[in-house]
């Protein structure tokens, strides 16, 4: 399996947190409940984890390529 790169968009982040709930360890939250990337690339036992949290995210905030 190839490489995962996760990239992040807070400008248009709700603060839902349902990606920090599903993998806290590639994604956190600030203070203000805006989505924080943890890790760029995760390892591959991640992948399926994180493309689940991008197609979750409300505002397609998480782009994953």
């Amino acid at each position: 399996m190839s490489p995962v790169r996760v990239e992040v968009v807070q400008d248009t982040c709700c603060c839902s947190g349902l990606c920090a709930l599903a993998v806290p360890d590639v994604f956190g939250q600030d203070e203000d409940g805006i989505v924080v990337l943890l890790q760029s690339q995760p390892p591959q036992e991640r992948h399926a984890a994180v493309a689940e949290a991008a197609r979750r995210c409300p505002t397609t905030s998480i782009k994953v390529s």
